[in-house]
């Protein structure tokens, strides 16, 4: 099942009180803000990655194939488990096969 994507509303800047703003450091913020929206973004992307080798899988299993090479992208059924081993490499890979 497919989650709901929500869209998060933006966050309300911290507006110091009066008399207390160079408590708070603008610049650094800034970048606290950055790294929670960058990090949200990783978080993400770590989902939508588990969905595909989850798919993966499952087309490795129908197919009957224990490795595949394309693109860049090497995956591998990890042999008495339920999972895939994802590894990217610099060669450049083709549609070729190897079954271990």
């Amino acid at each position: 099942m497919a989650k709901k994507q929500t869209k998060r509303q933006p966050r309300a800047k911290n507006v110091p009180l009066k008399g207390m703003e160079d408590v708070r450091i603008g610049a650094l913020d800034d970048i606290c803000s950055t790294l929670s929206d960058v990090r949200e973004a990783v978080n993400t992307a770590r989902g939508a990655e588990k969905e595909h080798l989850q798919t993966a899988l499952n087309l490795m299993r129908e197919h009957q194939k224990q490795s595949w090479r394309a693109h860049g992208v090497e995956l591998v059924r990890v042999p008495g488990e339920e999972k895939i081993r994802c590894r990217t490499s610099k060669e450049a890979a083709s549609a070729e096969t190897e079954d271990e």
